[in-house]
């Protein structure tokens, strides 16, 4: 380089040594090996989300399950989110989930309103009439039972009545609604028709006396019937 530049005029030797640096550090930017512009925010991010999403999926297949359908996507601010159509598969920090469906009021079906029906003046009279009339056919009836109590002569069959559905006839004498459905036992009974362990009596049913159990039979049917030579359902059956 020295000989290059003795052979020069003055004047152009000294721009030479003026350059020399630029030339150097020229050099040396062209000897080094590029370099890689780094990728976008936005991109990784989004690789990243397919990676998560991939294990995901591989993780569902491992336990058996239908693998999801898995969307990647980028917020603006450069957040990712992942939802499948079945399971929200982001925290509920990442992504906004949807507020659980607000139930209806009471009262309301399907966007109509189930109105209780009311009953009419002459329907409020027809049941005071009927309340009436059942309540003094079991009066009558359990009248009959207790004078032949009182006369020694004891009973040597019983009924057994749930004790659910003569609360609820109570109630309905007493002004309650609805009228009760025909007799049922069968919460008191298994599939083979044998009474279930752990009944009490006065708490799970109760033991009538044959003119009880005849009047509210004839006034509402229903069974099966339970006849029991005791108050006691687990005794044996009277013939």
């Amino acid at each position: 380089m020295s000989i290059y530049l003795s052979s020069l005029s003055p004047s152009l030797a000294r721009c030479c040594l003026r350059l020399l640096p630029e030339f150097a550090l020229l050099s040396v930017l062209q000897s080094r090996k590029p370099v890689i512009p780094p990728l976008p925010l936005a991109a990784l991010v989004a690789q990243e989300a397919e990676e998560l999403a991939k294990q995901a999926e591989k993780e569902r297949i491992a336990q058996g399950g239908k693998p999801p359908v898995v969307h990647a996507s980028v917020t603006p601010s450069g957040s990712s989110e992942l939802t499948d159509s079945g399971s929200a598969l982001s925290s509920p920090a990442d992504s906004p989930r949807k507020p659980p469906p607000i139930p209806p009021p009471a009262g309301v079906v399907e966007g109509k309103a189930a109105a209780a029906k009311v009953p009419t003046a002459d329907e409020q009279r027809a049941l005071q009439a009927t309340r009436q009339r059942e309540l003094d056919k079991v009066s009558v009836a359990m009248r009959r039972g207790s004078a032949a109590a009182q006369q020694g002569s004891g009973h040597d069959r019983w009924y057994i009545i749930d004790n659910q559905w003569l609360n609820q006839w109570k109630t309905f004498v007493a002004g309650g609604l609805p009228r009760p459905t025909p007799i049922s036992n069968a919460r008191l009974l298994r599939k083979d028709n044998t009474p279930k362990p752990g009944m009490q009596i006065t708490v799970d049913y109760r033991a009538l006396e044959p003119p009880v159990w005849q009047s509210l039979y004839e006034l509402y049917g229903g069974g099966p019937v339970l006849v029991r030579a005791t108050p006691n359902i687990y005794d044996k059956s009277a013939v």
